[in-house]
């Protein structure tokens, strides 16, 4: 098989396990990026994948043909990624850190992706400095660590540099695109929570404090609040830098926050004109309350985190329980085999 895959609109299959090819990246659609990795499956080669883009690679035959040799030629060299590094040394236990992150990076920087979560990120940095030096709270008793890095390739290698820190972080939170005007963008702030792999008490803890953002920014009626700002929460999904610090290598907690879908991700229309100022207060009062809360943490801190922990998980064991038992009811409804039931059950 050569050439350019019709069916699919992909890289043709065969690049994938040529013997000089070590690895593929692919960004664009869900189906072609699976059909993909279905033949790195086949030939036991690694894959990246980032599926569903708004702005698929096309390769078209003639110029796949003419530079099929520049396309599969590479070598590996020492390089050197800028990373920004700014810390709020803790008062009481300097040695335990809690850190938060954002990307500089893309070819062609945009204002969502990710000027908005790294401008976010040092708006944090200035109000808690700034805090503390007008004495209108007490230094944390934790270290703060805050990160700018080059996306995913820049934390690897910061993080590979500085194995120290697995035994010093406790917490993380990742801002990517978090400025959206939700209105022109289509977006949700949505928090993607620690895989199951890594739990931990920041997921419920930022989930809440996801939900209170309403009673900080929102008019409230007797109806309750008014605000029509989205939010949502979703299970881990590993998009950006957050993921870093997840995998088993590191193994720290570490969340991320986005405003996604966005009509505008990677195009030239990631401008300054659908940047909400709105989006932006409400996401750096989440991540500084949350990091410092985490930061300043005492005993009863942790007995209020615990029970926050506690309560979610039992509600969240209840909204399984109910839609397990309507699943189950309605296969029942419709005359399913029993043997049929298993997949409802699991």
């Amino acid at each position: 098989m050569c050439g350019f895959d019709e069916q699919y609109g992909t890289l043709p299959p065969f690049l994938v396990g040529d013997s000089d090819n070590g690895a593929t990246g692919y960004t664009g659609s869900r189906s072609a990026g699976l059909y993909l990795k279905e033949a790195a499956d086949r030939c036991g080669k690694p894959i990246y994948l980032e599926l569903s883009s708004v702005n698929p690679v096309f390769i078209l035959p003639g110029a796949l043909q003419e530079r099929l040799e520049s396309v599969a030629d590479a070598d590996l060299h020492p390089g050197q990624e800028e990373v920004v590094v700014a810390t709020i040394k803790g008062s009481q236990y300097p040695d335990e850190e809690v850190v938060g992150v954002a990307h500089l990076c893309h070819p062609a920087p945009g204002a969502n992706d990710n000027a908005s979560g790294s401008g976010a990120l040092l708006e944090v940095v200035r109000t808690i400095t700034g805090l503390i030096k007008s004495k209108k709270i007490d230094r944390p008793k934790r270290t703060m660590r805050f990160l700018w890095v080059p996306e995913t390739l820049g934390m690897t290698a910061y993080l590979s540099q500085h194995e120290e820190l697995k035994g010093r972080l406790l917490a993380g939170v990742n801002l990517d695109m978090v400025g959206e005007d939700q209105e022109k963008c289509g977006s949700t702030l949505t928090l993607e929570r620690t895989p199951d792999s890594v739990p931990s008490f920041l997921n419920d803890l930022m989930e809440s404090l996801l939900e209170g953002q309403h009673r900080v920014f929102d008019p409230h009626s007797k109806h309750g609040w008014a605000g029509t700002f989205r939010t949502h929460v979703a299970q881990y999904g590993g998009g950006s830098d957050y993921a870093e610090f997840c995998e088993s290598t590191f193994g720290v907690p570490c969340v991320g926050f986005v405003q996604w879908p966005d009509k505008y991700y990677h195009t030239s229309m990631d401008t300054i004109e659908n940047v909400s100022e709105d989006s932006l207060e409400r996401i750096g009062w989440i991540a500084a309350v949350g990091l410092l809360t985490v930061a300043d943490a005492d005993r009863w801190t942790a007995l209020n985190m615990g029970n926050e922990s506690h309560t979610r998980g039992m509600e969240r064991r209840a909204a399984v329980g109910r839609e397990s038992s309507a699943r189950l009811l309605g296969l029942i409804s419709k005359g399913t085999r029993p043997e049929e039931f298993s997949d409802a059950v699991d």
